[in-house]
């Protein structure tokens, strides 16, 4: 299944009180059983932590965000806009840094949830197609440096 097609079809889900409610427990490591049931129907496997951490993370964040759409901001430019100053915030600055040092997908989901949340709180729409792609190739150490480098870009872009 292709990432935007996942995203939608959690958006609809997210329709449903108690989906949400369920979703938005999807990255506790005591909690997410709830919606492995979810996953196996859409043939997400399940069994690779990998791919089930990023599905979880995103979940998580999509059913406690205020959105009802998948946006198009990337998380990193998002991140820039949720400070006053931008990318020369220090406080940006150093949660950027600390997502570029992650070594495996499991750290990227644990510093890539409260940054989402602060993206959200601040209504700025994020891509969660491009977070949950990102999050997937990742876990190949090949593509690490490549991720990290589109971030830093779309996190110094002068875009608005």
């Amino acid at each position: 299944m292709n990432e935007e097609k996942f995203i939608e079809i959690v958006f609809s889900s997210i329709k449903d009180k108690g989906v949400r409610a369920a979703f938005r427990r999807a990255d506790s490591s005591r909690l997410n059983y709830q919606c492995v049931e979810f996953l196996l129907k859409l043939g997400i496997d399940a069994d690779n932590f990998d791919h089930r951490t990023a599905a979880f993370t995103v979940m998580a964040s999509i059913a406690r965000s205020n959105t009802s759409e998948n946006g198009a901001v990337s998380f990193a430019r998002g991140l820039a806009l949720s400070f006053p100053d931008k990318s020369e915030s220090d406080a940006a600055i150093l949660r950027m840094r600390k997502l570029c040092s992650c070594e495996n997908v499991r750290e990227l989901a644990l510093n890539l949830r409260p940054i989402l949340d602060l993206i959200s709180s601040r209504n700025i729409r994020v891509d969660y197609a491009s977070i949950y792609r990102d999050m997937l190739l990742f876990r190949y150490e090949n593509q690490r440096d490549n991720l990290r480098i589109k971030w830093m870009k779309d996190f110094y872009s002068q875009e608005l």
